[in-house]
């Protein structure tokens, strides 16, 4: 079935530069009956990237069945990107750049961002509030600090071994090397400038982002247009989509 979805599907990669000249990798999917009105940029976290198996599929099926152009970005330090990744100090500015270049084309943009892409997807529209025009932010974090200080990272990892179907649906993944200590702001801190709808999902069995950590960031966001959901019996990012794939996709339709 996904090798038919390649086959109707036009995919293309572009190299984009940010503003603070570091190279990274867009990739673009393409259904033959579409139109120039949005696009989705998909943002993945920590330990995926546009050529993980995992976000390949979630690309293809967005696509599909929402027909419409999806991109998928490579954040600095990983897939084919260049630079290191800074879990969050700089990632923004690669949002950034593919939300510039999308714009070329598209009239609207939608960020959809997992974890700690969630957290720059935030950023980089809090940032310039011109960039993206409605934003989907799946398992949103405060910070990475605020993960690692409070034992969340080794609750997901224990999470994870006693349910071996999860860990093994978080194929093709890879660690990243850095600073997860390196100096940025939490998201309440600038989500009150969030001025576009932000929708919000979390799943209630996340350890790594607990729908509490992410509530916060939603209360701290002033515009009205904003909504939230939490899926019951849900994990962390991606592992929504693997898990509840409905209800995954009817969030995106329906949020």
């Amino acid at each position: 079935e996904k090798a038919c979805l390649k086959f109707r599907m036009k995919t293309q990669n572009h190299n984009l530069k940010t503003s603070d000249h570091v190279h990274i990798k867009l990739v673009e999917y393409s259904p033959r009956h579409t139109s120039d009105e949005f696009c989705w940029i998909v943002v993945p976290g920590f330990l995926q990237y546009s050529q993980s198996q995992t976000f390949i599929d979630l690309c293809l099926d967005i696509s599909s069945s929402l027909k419409a152009n999806v991109f998928c970005i490579d954040l600095r330090g990983t897939g084919e990107s260049e630079g290191r990744f800074s879990f969050g100090e700089s990632e923004y500015l690669d949002v950034a750049a593919a939300v510039h270049f999308a714009k070329q084309k598209f009239k609207k943009v939608k960020l959809l961002g997992f974890s700690l892409g969630a957290y720059s997807s935030l950023r980089t529209h809090c940032a310039s509030s011109e960039l993206a025009d409605e934003l989907y932010l799946v398992s949103c974090p405060s910070s990475v600090t605020n993960i690692l200080w409070q034992g969340h990272g080794l609750k997901h990892c224990l999470s994870l071994i006693y349910q071996k179907q999860h860990f093994q649906k978080h194929r093709n993944f890879g660690l990243r090397w850095g600073n997860p200590f390196t100096s940025k702001p939490d998201a309440e801190k600038f989500a009150a400038a969030a001025q576009v709808p932000t929708h919000f999902l979390a799943g209630s069995k996340d350890f790594l982002v607990p729908p509490t950590m992410s509530s916060k960031i939603f209360g701290a966001i002033r515009s009205g247009a904003k909504t939230w959901r939490v899926i019951e019996g849900g994990h962390h990012a991606e592992l929504l989509y693997l898990s509840h794939p409905k209800d995954f996709k009817d969030w995106l339709v329906s949020p």
